[in-house]
């Protein structure tokens, strides 16, 4: 069988995957000795991947993340990390972790994946590792709210994507050079017969 996607044997994958080692990801970092960060994210090694393989009508996608020594904290507080990450460090998709404290208006999803495409003749996968959203959070000087603070901060986005198109089956492309022969054929011996001398 041919693949819809370049016409050659067999189907189709895109992939693409990425690894950080040593990560250290921390928002709102506070200089000052002694006090702890808003949010802190470390890890030894995270790998996210994505991938899309098949053929037209029937595409798929598989996403992945795994962690090595995840440690996630608001405000210098472990989060606990119990049913998040599997005993191989594995996290399952959309993942929303439980934020403690008071971060309102404050989301984090791990190995969040999103899809584009009707699944048939094009389908791509977004995965990221980490997805921080932050909605209208209030920020201060210590006197006053000074403003609101909004933004996605996505870490260790991957992304594939294939595109394929419908071939007509060879059964079909035979009858149809059979059907063009055959009307060559039938107007050559339908000429006119010429009167001239």
């Amino acid at each position: 069988m041919n693949s819809d996607v370049d016409m050659l044997p067999g189907s189709r994958v895109a992939s693409s995957q990425q690894v950080i080692s040593n990560l250290n990801f921390a928002l709102g970092e506070v200089p000052v000795a002694g006090l702890n960060d808003v949010i802190s994210i470390t890890a030894d090694t995270m790998t996210v991947s994505s991938s899309v393989s098949g053929n037209f009508n029937a595409l798929s996608s598989t996403g992945a993340m795994n962690v090595e020594n995840l440690a996630i904290s608001v405000g210098g507080a472990a989060i606990d990390l119990t049913g998040i990450v599997d005993a191989n460090g594995d996290i399952a998709v959309n993942t929303l972790v439980p934020l403690v404290g008071t971060l309102a208006g404050v989301s984090l999803v791990l190995n969040e994946q999103s899809t584009t495409g009707n699944g048939i003749e094009e389908l791509g996968l977004q995965t990221s590792a980490i997805s921080l959203r932050i909605d209208a959070v209030a920020i201060s000087d210590g006197v006053a709210t000074v403003g609101d603070l909004s933004g996605i901060t996505y870490v260790g986005r991957t992304n594939a994507s294939l595109n394929a198109s419908a071939v007509p089956e060879p059964s079909s492309l035979a009858i149809l050079g059979i059907a063009s022969l055959g009307g060559v054929i039938w107007k050559r011996r339908h000429r006119p017969v010429s009167t001239e001398f």
